[in-house]
């Protein structure tokens, strides 16, 4: 027969495992997320490389955009 504190240790004990399960599964989507952030955040910052390389290129000898028209005008 259980005592009245041995219901008590026994909701508790539930109440803690219930817990621990949404946590889990919180754990679980949390690094999903994080996990796809991090693949975007990889693939903006080869975009950017790859659009500072095209700048240099683009830019004369003088650091000015090769169509830019002469000063007089």
């Amino acid at each position: 027969m259980e005592t009245p504190e041995d219901e008590e240790l026994e909701r508790r004990f539930i109440e803690l495992e219930t817990k621990l399960m949404y946590q889990d599964k919180m754990l679980d989507e949390l690094n999903r997320v994080v996990t796809s952030h991090t693949l975007a955040l990889d693939e903006l910052t080869l975009r950017v490389r790859r659009l500072e390389e095209t700048l240099r290129a683009a830019l004369d000898v003088d650091g000015k955009p090769p169509n830019e028209p002469p000063p007089h005008y």
